[in-house]
C-alpha cells in the first residue's frame, strides 16, 4: 500500500528533504480514510517538527477539523469539541494565517453552536426536575461565556429563560421576553414555542 511504502522510505531515509512531504501526505491519507484520531496525530507531527515549513497553516486547519471529526455528537463528552475550539483559536491568533480562515471561523461557530446545545440541554435536564436555581444559574453562565450577538442561537437560549420563567410563574418576566424575541427573532420556531408557553396555562414545550 501507498503507507506502507511512505513508511519504508521514511525508515531507510529519515534525513530526506521529501520526508516532511510524505509525512503531510500520510495524515492526508488518515484522513481521507476516516482515520481522524491517527491524522490529527499526524498533523500535530508535522506542526511540532516542521515549524518553518510553508504548509504549517495547512496542517493546522487540517488538525482542526480531524479533531471535531473525532467528536462523538451522541453523547455529552465535549472533550473533542473543546479542543477543536481552542486549534480554531490558535489558528485565528497566527495573523499570518490566512488561507483556511473563512473555513476556521465556520467551524468555530459550529463548535460553539454544539457546545450551547450541550448546555442547554443540560438546563432542560433541570427544569424537567424542578432544579430551577440551578437551571438559573446555567442559564446566566451560557449567556455570559458565548458570543451570542455574532455566533447565533439567541433565540434558543431566550425560549429557555422563557421556559424557565414559565416553571417559576414570573409570567411579566415570560412575557418580556417573548415580546424580545419576537422583536428581534419574529421568524423563529423558538420564538413561536415561546409565545405558545405565554398563551397557554400548562406547559406543552
Amino acid at each position: 500500500t501507498t503507507l506502507h511504502l511512505i513508511g519504508k522510505f521514511i525508515e531507510a531515509h529519515p534525513d530526506d528533504a521529501k520526508v516532511s512531504s510524505f509525512k503531510l501526505m500520510v495524515a492526508d491519507i488518515k484522513y481521507e480514510q476516516g482515520q481522524f484520531s491517527q491524522s490529527y496525530e499526524a498533523y500535530q507531527h508535522f506542526q511540532q517538527y516542521y515549524p518553518a515549513d510553508e504548509r504549517i497553516e495547512y496542517a493546522s486547519y487540517k488538525a482542526a477539523h480531524a479533531r471535531f471529526n473525532q467528536a462523538n455528537h451522541v453523547t455529552c463528552d465535549t472533550s473533542a469539541v473543546e479542543d477543536t475550539m481552542q486549534l480554531c483559536n490558535a489558528y485565528k491568533d497566527r495573523e499570518e494565517f490566512q488561507k483556511y480562515r473563512p473555513q476556521i471561523e465556520d467551524l468555530r461557530r459550529t463548535c460553539e453552536q454544539h457546545l450551547i446545545d450541550n448546555e442547554l440541554y443540560v438546563v432542560n435536564s433541570y427544569l424537567n426536575q424542578k432544579r430551577l436555581q440551578s437551571a438559573r444559574h446555567r442559564l446566566k453562565t451560557i449567556e455570559n461565556s458565548y458570543d451570542f450577538e455574532n455566533g447565533g442561537g439567541h433565540d434558543k437560549l431566550l425560549f429557555y429563560q422563557a421556559k424557565l420563567a414559565k416553571y417559576e410563574d414570573n409570567e411579566s418576566e415570560l412575557h418580556k421576553l417573548v415580546d424580545d424575541m419576537n422583536a428581534s427573532y419574529p421568524r423563529s420556531t423558538f420564538t413561536a414555542m415561546a409565545s405558545r408557553l405565554a398563551g397557554q396555562s400548562g406547559l406543552t414545550a
